[in-house]
């Protein structure tokens, strides 16, 4: 009886020992996916936090780089992947010299907004990411806005001039004559700062600005003088804002 108790006493304490261990397993798999689910949530919502800094930063470098993204896949599915025809793109708003002659003034506008193929998108969106997010955080919004509308007309217009002169005309599109009013406003900014503006330095500045003119002149199918004209717009812009925000900046530091 002795035995059989024991053996019984022992049966039971396996029992709850098993019971208390799973208990516990279960308990320790309940925390860790607790503790899982939470670090997402805050992960989600850190990420979410710096997105919007980021749109709050740079709403119009992004609200660009989303609208010319979704503009150019709505037109090539639309057009079943023929927006890289060139009939096609002076048929959307595409720059066509005869056009301009015959009044339709509004397609230098139009043309800043359309690209040719995926490549010509994503380089223009790139270069406008890194660029734009600098040149908006200097100048603000507004002041960005106008760079970046004025140096794509003054790029539009230096093209439209040239391709009349020399006879030979084309169909010119893409965000290029902007993007470059940018880079020559980040020139401005940094002339302004005497040779330095936080990474940049004037040398470095230069040799970009150098490279990307020369590959212009040198492919065929790039639109160098749009390049020049946006470049020489957005650095004569970035100049003359850069050096009133530089005075009112000044004003509103002497007065605290």
């Amino acid at each position: 009886m002795c035995k059989r108790s024991r053996r019984v006493s022992y049966g039971i304490f396996q029992f709850v020992r098993i019971m208390v261990s799973q208990r516990k397993r279960q308990q320790w798999l309940s925390l860790f996916r607790w503790y899982v689910t939470s670090y997402r949530k805050i992960h989600i919502i850190r990420t979410m936090d710096k997105t919007l800094q980021e749109l709050k930063l740079h709403p119009v470098t992004w609200g660009l780089v989303i609208f010319q993204s979704l503009l150019f896949v709505y037109l090539y599915i639309s057009s079943k992947g023929a927006i890289s025809d060139a009939a096609y793109m002076a048929e959307i708003g595409g720059m066509r010299p005869d056009y301009v002659l015959a009044g339709r003034v509004y397609v230098l506008f139009t043309c800043l907004f359309l690209h040719y193929d995926w490549n010509h998108l994503l380089n223009n969106m790139f270069i406008l990411l890194v660029v734009g997010r600098e040149v908006e955080e200097y100048f603000g919004s507004i002041c960005f806005s106008l760079i970046y509308i004025f140096s794509g007309l003054g790029g539009s217009i230096l093209s439209c001039v040239h391709m009349i002169i020399s006879g030979n005309w084309g169909i010119s599109a893409g965000a290029s004559g902007c993007i470059f009013g940018l880079l020559g406003a980040l020139v401005s900014v940094i002339l302004i700062h005497r040779g330095h503006f936080k990474q940049y330095s004037m040398k470095r500045a230069l040799i970009m600005v150098a490279l990307c003119i020369y590959s212009g002149f040198v492919s065929e199918s790039v639109d160098a003088y749009g390049h020049l004209g946006g470049i020489l717009t957005g650095f004569l812009l970035g100049t003359i804002l850069g050096i009133a925000l530089k005075c009112i900046r000044r004003e509103k530091e002497s007065m605290l």
